[in-house]
């Protein structure tokens, strides 16, 4: 594929980590070794994200304005590149055949650029996040290449899946400031597309859901290979679970979500105790009803999707509360489904996972 940042030695790489409900701002530093560290210098609350859509536009705008101008830009030198992860919710897929033809050739790095060039035609530069090749095949036959340089061919066809950003999601970054604090590129990025790199190529290439949990909604991201050939999106988060707890168990947010980290919802085991939030008691089987209610009512909406065997979850909400996974294990009959994180030894959690995942995607020269 080529790489529109190639040639670029510089060292250090501003990062901005964009969920539904925070922004994260870091300077990113790869040292000697290969190793990534980072300064996590701004995390900012917003809210202009929800079901799918901006709900206040101007705010969000404004606040993406601000960590901009403020991220830390130390040890960096002109025309850096800005890197900003897109939220799942403002991302769209679409999975496109594409070849060209001529007299029979030997494949080189070239001849995959000009494939890619008539992909680029299709789409606006400033929205595409990323290009993967799902397949080759050549000469019209029924056999399938991961890698294609070195053949020899007539025809090369390439089924490719092109993740873009929506225009709304574009028209909402504030480039003249982007341009103001010494910018030279926006690069668009998306966590769900590079965590899938944390699992192992085999499990890829034989295709992987990748359920990842927001505040506001959950998306399931088909795998295959390399790229996301598929993203459905339910509109259910962990918003709608303190919302049910609000309106039922008469408390507050605060309370809401104290109850949330203090519930053990499982399969394996009733919880018996009260839950005891400050000065208040709560009926343990009261509260797990609730609770337990939402979180099967958002695995029976995933279990009617079309899902690949293989299945990672992911995400900071529901998935870091609950037994969520034993519950989908549950209902699918599948127990080949795992938590990202395990893939990084357990540790690390929202957004660590995602931000891990990002800056293996960041182009560092030298």
């Amino acid at each position: 594929m080529k790489n529109k940042f190639k040639g670029d030695d510089r060292t250090n790489r501003v990062l901005i980590h964009i969920d539904e409900t925070h922004f994260y701002g870091m300077t990113v530093r790869k040292g000697i070794n290969g190793s990534f560290t980072y300064d996590n210098s701004i995390i900012e609350e917003h809210s202009g994200i929800k079901d799918f859509e901006f709900i206040d536009e101007e705010s969000w705008r404004a606040t993406l304005d601000d960590i901009v101008k403020r991220v830390n830009l130390s040890n960096r030198g002109k025309d850096e590149l800005l890197y900003l992860s897109v939220p799942d919710c403002f991302c769209e897929i679409e999975v496109k055949e594409y070849g060209i033809e001529g007299e029979s050739q030997v494949i080189t790095e070239k001849t995959i650029e000009e494939l890619v060039r008539l992909i680029e035609e299709d789409f606006s530069e400033e929205e595409i996040i990323e290009i993967k090749t799902v397949y080759y095949n050549l000469d019209g036959g029924n056999e399938i290449f991961d890698e294609i340089i070195g053949k020899r061919a007539r025809r090369i066809g390439g089924l490719f899946s092109v993740m873009t950003a929506k225009k709304e999601f574009c028209k909402a970054i504030p480039i003249y400031t982007v341009k103001q604090a010494g910018f030279s590129q926006v690069v668009l990025l998306n966590a769900t597309s590079a965590e899938l790199k944390f699992i192992p190529k085999k499990t890829r290439d034989d295709g992987v859901s990748i359920i990842s949990s927001g505040f506001y909604s959950t998306t399931i991201s088909s795998c295959k290979c390399n790229g996301v050939s598929q993203m459905d999106k339910l509109n259910f988060g962990v918003a709608h679970v303190i919302k049910d707890l609000v309106d039922n168990a008469n408390v507050n947010y605060d309370e809401a979500v104290a109850l949330l980290h203090a519930s053990v919802i499982s399969v394996e085991r009733s919880i018996t105790n009260n839950y005891v939030i400050g000065e208040r008691n709560f009926s343990s089987a009261f509260i797990n009803k609730i609770i337990k209610d939402n979180v099967t009512k958002i695995i029976d909406d995933v279990s009617r999707l079309k899902l690949f065997p293989n299945i990672y979850i992911t995400g900071g909400n529901l998935f870091d509360i609950y037994s969520v996974k034993n519950m989908l294990m549950n209902k699918l009959g599948n127990n080949n489904i795992k938590a990202l994180r395990d893939r990084l030894d357990g540790s690390g959690k929202y957004p660590d996972v995602a931000i891990k995942a990002l800056l293996n995607n960041l182009t560092f020269g030298g």
